[in-house]
């Protein structure tokens, strides 16, 4: 596409968005019209056009969505105006051509099919919700054995052969193995942004398989029904645990969303003060000013490392969330509580190897 045709349709952009701005030679600012942006905040704009070498790239920083094109853009928002731009580029495309024999623009304006809609892989069309499968289906069974709560069984999903359903979504994918598989979709508004799935086998090398849009996609659980409104935002490690907590996100081994209000979200990670890789995402989140749940010493030493184990030995999610917001820090305590956390659990491993060396001698 050309830079000139991109620049002449952005300013057209104004009459279908709110607080419209010009703000340098390549840079448009505009409240996004495909997630709304803010509908309380009218005045929030927070979407962009901006130059990448000869062409214009749509970016909401609210909505999550990956860069994309000025017509994949117009496409999104209103069709007449899509179908200007893509006559105007093909007008543009075929000024200037030397060397070989020139289409005439309104030749290709005809061979393109407006009339057919843009095809979007759904890749769960035709899978089952685990609440449609019998309760003695093993897929089923395991979701309920573990006290996922039930709402969560019309969002799971059941898959015969897991690399079918991938292989269908991006067909140009990692070969995976057929089997079966739970499936975790891992959403926003608009869009999947990942497939995740578990595996029924208890030995299984891998058992959980999560596949992204593409390299630039947040994998995190739970966009689609985040309320960034709310009083609370909970950001836990698996989307398991996260089922367990209201208005909760899984970050899935993904870096903190940067759209979360720091105010009021807490930073919920696997009680495993010996896990050097926790300790130091703990940390990074501190430094970035989140609050930071740091497990008390009653709850460590139990083999409860997840909320999902909690749930499982008899502590309900109503206790978890205020054990949790009883002991989540931020900032100078929040260092402070995280060193001590760790100088505990060494202190009781150092102390327990003593005891098990004693015994051993002992006997």
């Amino acid at each position: 596409m050309s830079l000139l045709t991109d620049i002449q349709f952005a300013g057209r952009i104004s009459v279908y968005v709110r607080n419209f701005k010009q703000k340098g030679d390549f840079i448009w600012n505009f409240s996004c019209p495909i997630c709304g942006d803010s509908k309380k905040k009218r005045g929030k704009a927070r979407g962009y056009l901006y130059r990448v070498e000869d062409r214009l790239l749509f970016k909401c920083h609210n909505c999550e969505l990956p860069p994309m094109s000025l017509g994949r853009f117009f496409q999104q928002i209103d069709e007449t105006l899509y179908k200007e731009y893509i006559v105007a580029s093909a007008i543009e495309r075929n000024k200037g051509r030397v060397g070989r024999p020139k289409k005439d623009w309104k030749e290709e304006i005809r061979d393109m099919d407006f009339s057919r809609p843009v095809v979007v892989v759904d890749p769960f069309a035709g899978l089952p919700t685990l609440s449609s499968l019998p309760d003695d289906h093993p897929a089923k069974s395991y979701i309920v054995n573990r006290k996922i709560p039930n709402s969560f069984l019309d969002v799971l999903l059941y898959a015969e052969d897991f690399a079918a359903v991938v292989d269908k979504w991006k067909p140009n994918g990692p070969s995976l193995v057929h089997e079966p598989r739970i499936i975790i979709p891992f959403r926003n508004r608009k869009r999947i942004l990942a497939i995740q799935g578990r595996s029924l086998e208890p030995d299984a090398a891998l058992r959980y398989i999560t596949i992204k849009a593409d390299d630039d996609t947040p994998k995190i659980f739970g966009l689609d029904r985040i309320d960034l409104t709310a009083d609370r935002i909970y950001v836990l490690e698996g989307p398991f645990d996260s089922m367990f907590l209201p208005n909760a996100l899984a970050m899935a081994g993904a870096d903190l969303p940067k759209i979360l209000p720091k105010h009021k979200t807490i930073v919920v990670y696997d009680d495993e003060p010996h896990n050097a890789e926790i300790v130091a995402k703990m940390d990074a989140a501190i430094r970035y000013g989140y609050r930071v749940c740091i497990w008390p010493r009653r709850q460590q030493h139990t083999g409860r490392k997840d909320i999902n184990q909690m749930v499982l030995d008899g502590q309900t999610p109503e206790e978890i969330r205020q054990i949790i917001e009883e002991n989540s820090y931020s900032g100078t305590a929040a260092k402070m509580w995280l060193t001590k956390w760790r100088r505990d659990d060494y202190e009781r491993r150092t102390q327990q190897n003593r005891s098990n060396r004693n015994r051993i001698a002992g006997n």
